[in-house]
């Protein structure tokens, strides 16, 4: 009896912390989030002056495509007739 009793209360004992501190957990991360990507882009906005334009390029990928040693191996294929 007295087993069951102490696995009736860790049972209702986790669903309460489940019920409440996981979603204050959850809130928590999320706000912290939300400051974070917020202040990141009120950083960018104030970086920029209005009516400026920037393009921002990737050349290290322009180059890796360009030069073509990434690509395999030609190989030339014919077609084999079926008589």
């Amino acid at each position: 009896m007295r087993t069951l009793l102490i696995i009736f209360s860790v049972f209702y004992g986790l669903r309460l912390l489940i019920r409440f501190v996981f979603p204050w957990l959850v809130r928590f991360f999320l706000r912290k989030r939300m400051t974070a990507f917020h202040q990141g882009s009120v950083h960018q906005n104030e970086a920029r002056k209005e009516g400026d334009v920037s393009i921002k390029t990737n050349a290290k990928r322009k180059q890796d495509h360009n030069d073509g040693k990434g690509l395999g191996d030609y190989v030339n294929f014919e077609e084999v007739d079926d008589k």
